[in-house]
């Protein structure tokens, strides 16, 4: 589809299309060896095209983005769950390793800004979570992922003078905090009042593509409480970032847009 300009100058329209037919192929294998018990493995490879939200745009570089082939990774994680206390408890960890085997990479000598599939990072760590009742009264939840290891393994990105500029090879990816989770819980004061209280947390952390930033980590604070008045009619009041907390949540290498604020929802319930 042509535009015109204001100044009456036409722009002719273009069309553009892309296709990707990969396999994704996955495995796993679950063991239970008794009814509070099982154990897992499984494997999986994902791709994602390249070119994203610009693979559309005519104009270069976005184009030899877009016509580069798709990016490819593998994960392999081992984990278990368990049931304790009378099965009042549950809790479950794994281990996990990602690999992204075939990374866009920008070629250096080329005029054009064409990309290569040259790049490679990976990361491994462990996931923790536990839900249950403690008591009657007392319920919990929690889960936390804890990333020790995460590296640019190959890149042929050049590390800039000043010490700044775009991730380079043994630098930690951007978008990988070593510390992530939530926790989560209620207490029935009285048969009618419950009331809750969480925390979300993560650990400080880069902007993908920049290594001279660093969005500093956060703890967020949410609060409920709820009445039933009947079984059938119940109010809750929900408050999330409780203290009105600042906090970079999406990053990008020039700016972040900042988490949500603190927001307030009442709401009545009866049903029919």
């Amino acid at each position: 589809m042509a535009s015109t300009a204001a100044n009456g100058t036409v722009t002719p329209g273009y069309s553009f299309s892309k296709t990707e037919s990969l396999w994704s192929p996955r495995v796993g294998l679950l063991w239970q060896p008794s009814d509070t018990a099982s154990y897992y493995v499984s494997y999986g490879t994902s791709y994602n095209t390249s070119g994203d939200a610009y693979q559309f745009t005519p104009s270069s570089p976005n184009q030899t983005l877009a016509n580069t082939p798709a990016e490819k990774s593998r994960n392999l994680e081992i984990g278990g769950k368990w049931e304790l206390f009378d099965q009042r408890l549950s809790v479950g960890t794994a281990l996990f390793y990602s690999e992204k085997y075939n990374e866009r990479n920008q070629d250096p000598d080329s005029v054009a800004q064409q990309f290569l599939l040259s790049g490679k990072r990976h990361a491994a760590g462990m996931e923790f979570n536990a839900a249950g009742r403690i008591t009657p009264k007392w319920e919990m939840f929690w889960n936390h992922t804890w990333i020790p290891v995460a590296k640019i393994s190959r890149s042929n990105q050049q590390l800039a003078a000043s010490g700044g500029g775009a991730q380079v090879q043994g630098d930690r990816p951007g978008l990988t905090p070593r510390h992530s989770g939530s926790v989560w819980s209620t207490y029935r004061v009285f048969p009618k009042l419950r009331l809750g209280l969480g925390a979300n947390y993560r650990s400080s952390q880069s902007p993908e593509g920049s290594r001279a930033v660093k969005a500093a980590g956060f703890v967020t604070f949410d609060a409920m409480a709820e009445y039933s008045f009947t079984e059938m009619t119940t109010l809750k009041l929900n408050v999330t970032n409780l203290t009105d907390k600042l906090y970079a949540d999406t990053l990008y290498r020039g700016f972040y847009g900042p988490g949500q604020p603190r927001r307030v929802q009442l709401t009545l319930k009866h049903l029919f």
